[in-house]
């Protein structure tokens, strides 16, 4: 081989080489380039992720306390009957009736707006508190109907007072359940999960009857 063409065969290799070095870098760029989007869109997610999480806690809460503030209208508005028929006052109990029927059926409608937001286990002790409401509502309806009557409506009264004294369980219930929610939403158990909480109290059992539907 003669120096000239020794000459173009060594430009030929070094041309090779550094093509083959240049496709090297090229797709080792790709590489790194495919993992740097990989990550971003990882990280997009997740803060997307966290965000939807943090959206959905905010409107579970802005609904739980809600309905705990229905809970209250109704309590305030079952005494103020009861306060009434006490005093003697049948006329004023019959006034105050209606507004203790609304509070009861806007707290059907804030434990049924739950449904959208759940979990479960939050909508099942919101139902019992619901029906815990309604028959301390029937049960003022009773006394209030036997004191029209003019008999003795010491019974009603009673049955009253115990509707109302056990209002308390499903209550507590209902707090004990959304906090536990509220502070353990990233870690949910699913629908029929137990989850046991240190000084908690154990779960009411459920009637599932219902004069107002599901």
């Amino acid at each position: 081989m003669d120096q000239g063409v020794a000459a173009v065969v060594a430009g030929l290799a070094g041309t090779v080489g550094a093509l083959a070095g240049a496709l090297a870098g090229l797709r080792g760029a790709r590489l790194g380039a495919h993992k740097a989007v990989e990550a971003a869109r990882t990280q997009v997610e997740g803060q997307s992720e966290a965000e939807h999480r943090q959206w959905i806690r905010e409107q579970r809460r802005q609904a739980y306390i809600h309905t705990n503030h229905m809970y209250v209208e109704v309590l305030h508005s079952l005494r103020a009957c009861a306060d009434a028929l006490r005093g003697g006052h049948t006329a004023l109990a019959a006034e105050r009736l209606p507004v203790a029927d609304r509070t009861v059926t806007d707290l059907q409608i804030a434990v049924f707006d739950l449904r959208l937001w759940g979990p479960r286990k939050v909508v099942l002790e919101a139902k019992d508190l619901r029906r815990a409401a309604n028959q301390a509502f029937e049960r003022l309806k009773s006394w209030h109907e036997e004191c029209l009557s003019g008999g003795d409506h010491s019974a009603q009264q009673s049955a009253f007072q115990e509707a109302m004294d056990a209002l308390g369980t499903p209550y507590g219930e209902y707090l004990r359940v959304t906090a536990e929610t509220l502070g353990t939403l990233d870690s949910e158990p699913d629908a029929d999960g137990q989850r046991n909480v240190p000084g908690s109290a154990p779960g009411t059992g459920r009637a599932r009857a219902d004069s107002h539907g599901g």
